[in-house]
Parts: C-alpha cells; sequence; structure tokens
C-alpha cells in the first residue's frame, strides 16, 4: 500500500539544513542566519543548535551529536561559531578609548564632555 509517512535519518536531516545553509551563505555573504528568520525558521534554529553544539563538543561533552566530519563541513563554508552582539562591540571599542585616555592621562577619570 501507499506510505503516508517519509521518515528521514538525522543525518539526512543535518546535510539538508547544511545545504540550506550553503545556499543562505551564497544569497547573503555571510552564515549570520537571524535567530527569527521567516523564510526558514528551520534553518535559522539549526544554525543555532549548531553552535551550542560546538560548544558541548569542544567542552568534551560526550553525547557526540557533532562530529568532527561537520565541523569540518561547516569550516569549509566559514561558518561562524560565535556571533558577536553589537553592544559587545561597542563595550570593546569604549574599553579601547578608556585604556588609550589612561595612557594619555595617568588616569581614568574622563569627563562627561570629553571629545
Amino acid at each position: 500500500g501507499f506510505e503516508w509517512k517519509v521518515t528521514c535519518s538525522q543525518r539526512d536531516l543535518w546535510y539538508k539544513q547544511y545545504k540550506d545553509l550553503v545556499s543562505y551563505i551564497e544569497k547573503n555573504g555571510n552564515s549570520r542566519v537571524p535567530s527569527k528568520f521567516p523564510l526558514n525558521q528551520s534553518l535559522a534554529n539549526w544554525v543555532m543548535t549548531q553552535r551550542n553544539e560546538y560548544k558541548n563538543f569542544q567542552k568534551g561533552d560526550s553525547s557526540k551529536r557533532m562530529t568532527e566530519k561537520q565541523i569540518e563541513l561547516l569550516n569549509k563554508v566559514s561558518f561562524e561559531w560565535k556571533i558577536v552582539e553589537a553592544s559587545e562591540v561597542q563595550w570593546n571599542k569604549q574599553y579601547k578609548e578608556l585604556v588609550n585616555h589612561v595612557k594619555e592621562f595617568g588616569h581614568a577619570r574622563v569627563p562627561s564632555k570629553f571629545p
């Protein structure tokens, strides 16, 4: 008879999402799929999962949900394992400015109206 339910292996699903990611990168020039991505929410979820699984892999998590082969494939397409938030970038920029101020003036008491 006719089979209504078609099942895919986890591996097949991973490679399908990987192909979607490669298409996204070709179109957008980066792997920063927004966490809310109406065009392909499952890709957004998958990308977030890959980043989390990679963190676990690096910690030596024995569950081995991510393989070295998968890491290699993601590295091949310049996958960004960590996304730096804009607020973190701004904080680092201002911190460097403070360090330069200390070097120049010998203190960290920056006036509120400083150029």
